[in-house]
C-alpha cells in the first residue's frame, strides 16, 4: 500500500490519502500547493500594496510560508531557518568584498549535510516529500542574492552588464525582507526561484510600473499602469497541474518505480522493453512537478550534453540526411541520458540507484566521462584550424603575427 510511507507533517488529512491510495506527505504537499493559490487570491485583493504597507505584507508572507513547511514537513522545516539563519550571519558579518563566495559554501555545505544524514542517519526511503527539495530552492535565492549584493555593493556601475545592472541589489535586506524572499508561501515548497529586486519590488507594489525611456534610452521618471489580470494564466496553469497530476497517478499506479529495479523485470525483459518503461517512468517525472520537484537537474544535463555533442554537430551539415540522422540520433541519446540520470530523484535510495546503475554496466557514466576526455581535444584543434584559416584569407598582419606566435 502507498500509504504505508510514513510522513513527518501534519497527520490532518490521513482519512483522505487512505481513500485515494497515495503517502500522506504527497497529499500535504498538493493540499497545500492548492491553499498557496488560493491564499495568493486573499493576498492580492486584500493585502494589496495599495491598502497594505510592505511590512505587513512581508510579515504575512513569511508566516504563512512557515505555517505551509510544518505542515508539510513537520520540525525538519527548521533546517530551512538553519541555512537561511548560518547565510544572513555570513552576509552580516563577513566582508561584502567575499561574501558571496563564503555563502555559496555555507549553503551548499548544509544542504549537502542534510543530505548526508538522510542517507547514512535516517531512513532514506521513509517518506517521498523530501525537505532538502525545498533546501535546493533556498539554496538558489541565497546564492543568487549574496552575488545581486556583491554586485550592487562592490562594483562601478560601468563595470556591471546591463543584466546586473537590473539585478544588483544597492542595500543590505533587513532580517524580514530576507526570510520573506526565502521562505514565503508562494514559493517556499517548490520555488521557482525569482531575483530579490523583483520579489521586493511585487511587496512593495512597484513591478507594475516599469520605467519610461526616451528615445536616448535615458530614464524619464516611472508611469502607472494598472495590475494585469492573472485569471487567464491561471486558469492554463492548472489545468496543466491538473493534467499533470492525472498523468502522473495513472502511470503510477499502473508502472511503479520500484519496477526498474526488479530481478524478476530484469531477468524477464529484453534490454529495449527496459530502456522504454525506464522512458515512460521519465514522463511521469516531467509531468508531476506538482508532486516531484527535483527536475531541475534535468535542464542543467541537457546543457552538458549539448556543448559536449555540439562540438561534433559541424561534421553533419553537409547534406540534409546527415543533419536529420545527426538530430534523431542526439535526440535519442539526449533522452536516454536524462532517463538514466534521474533515476536516483525518483528512487530517492543510493542502494537501489547502484544496483540500477550496476544492471545497465553504468553505461553512461562511462560515455560521459569518454566525451570529457575526447571532446575537449577535438575542439581545441577545431578552433586552431578555424583561426588558422581565418588568418590565411585575412590580410591583417596581426593575425599573421599572432599564428606565428602560436
Amino acid at each position: 500500500m502507498a500509504t504505508s510511507t510514513s510522513c513527518t507533517g501534519s497527520t490532518l488529512l490521513q482519512p483522505i490519502s487512505k481513500i485515494i491510495d497515495l503517502p500522506l506527505d504527497q497529499v500535504n504537499f498538493v493540499v497545500c500547493q492548492l491553499f498557496a493559490l488560493v491564499t495568493a487570491f486573499w493576498f492580492r485583493l486584500y493585502l494589496h500594496p495599495s491598502k497594505t504597507s510592505p511590512f505587513i505584507r512581508h510579515v504575512v508572507a513569511t508566516l504563512l510560508g512557515f505555517y505551509l513547511a510544518l505542515f508539510c514537513f513537520g520540525w525538519y522545516a527548521l533546517h530551512f531557518l538553519v541555512q537561511s539563519g548560518l547565510a544572513y550571519g555570513v552576509m552580516i558579518f563577513t566582508g561584502v568584498e567575499h561574501m558571496h563566495k563564503y555563502c555559496f559554501v555555507v549553503t551548499l555545505g548544509y544542504l549537502s549535510f542534510c543530505q548526508v544524514t538522510r542517507v547514512y542517519v535516517f531512513d532514506y526511503g521513509m517518506y517521498s516529500a523530501d525537505f532538502t527539495g525545498p533546501m535546493m530552492v533556498i539554496t538558489q535565492k541565497i546564492t543568487s542574492l549574496a552575488f545581486e549584493i556583491h554586485d550592487g555593493l562592490m562594483k562601478r556601475e560601468e563595470h556591471l552588464k546591463p543584466s546586473q545592472k537590473y539585478l544588483a541589489v544597492r542595500k543590505m535586506p533587513s532580517l524580514l525582507e530576507y526570510l520573506s524572499y526565502n521562505c514565503n508561501f508562494m514559493g517556499i515548497l517548490a520555488g521557482p526561484t525569482c531575483s530579490y529586486n523583483d520579489y521586493v519590488a511585487f511587496i512593495e507594489g512597484r513591478c507594475y510600473e516599469p520605467k519610461h525611456l526616451e528615445s536616448n534610452g535615458k530614464e524619464n521618471g516611472k508611469f502607472k499602469q494598472s495590475d494585469p489580470s492573472p485569471k487567464r494564466d491561471m486558469i492554463q496553469k492548472v489545468c496543466t497541474c491538473a493534467l499533470s497530476l492525472m498523468v502522473y497517478l495513472v502511470i503510477y499506479t499502473a508502472c511503479p518505480t520500484e519496477r526498474v529495479i526488479n530481478d524478476t523485470f530484469m531477468a524477464s525483459n529484453p534490454f529495449y522493453i527496459q530502456v522504454l518503461y525506464l522512458y515512460g517512468k521519465n514522463f511521469e517525472c516531467k509531468n508531476s512537478n506538482i508532486v516531484k520537484y527535483h527536475y531541475k537537474f534535468k535542464s542543467i544535463f541537457s546543457i552538458f550534453i549539448y556543448f559536449k555533442i555540439h562540438n561534433v554537430r559541424q561534421h553533419f551539415l553537409g547534406s540534409a540526411t546527415l543533419k536529420l540522422m545527426y538530430d534523431v540520433i542526439t535526440w535519442f541519446s539526449t533522452q536516454m541520458a536524462i532517463c538514466y540520470t534521474v533515476v536516483p530523484f525518483v528512487l530517492l535510495a543510493v542502494g537501489p540507484s547502484l544496483k540500477f546503475y550496476s544492471s545497465w554496466y553504468c553505461c553512461i557514466h562511462l560515455l560521459c566521462v569518454l566525451l570529457v576526455l575526447v571532446l575537449p581535444v577535438k575542439s581545441r584543434r577545431t578552433k586552431q584550424q578555424a583561426s588558422e584559416h581565418n588568418c590565411l584569407s585575412s590580410p591583417d598582419n596581426n593575425c599573421n603575427q599572432k599564428q606565428k606566435a602560436t
